[in-house]
């Protein structure tokens, strides 16, 4: 790709087929752009995933933090989170 600042390296190519397409839209139609239905959904499957009886998702670790500080219970906080050098390193 290239734009007005020069070229543009991508990472990878975009795999979204035709069902992903349609659960972004559905997702955008909804009017529920956080939390909601489908984040709700989301937690269920995840905390069913990693054996949990519950789960919550946030948009940024300071949020996550800022939840177990206020949660005072004990919980062991588990994160989940992309690390970004793993794609540097598919050469």
């Amino acid at each position: 790709m290239t734009t007005a600042a020069g070229t543009v390296v991508d990472f990878a190519a975009p795999a979204l087929g035709p069902e992903e397409i349609a659960a972004a839209v559905a997702a955008l139609e909804s009017g529920w752009l956080s939390s909601g239905p489908r984040a709700r959904e989301f937690e269920r499957g995840f905390a069913s995933y990693v054996g949990s009886p519950h789960a919550v998702a946030v948009n940024s670790y300071p949020a996550a933090l800022h939840l177990v500080r206020l949660a005072h219970v004990g919980a062991t906080p588990r994160f989940a989170d992309v690390d970004c050098s793993y794609v540097r390193r598919i050469r």
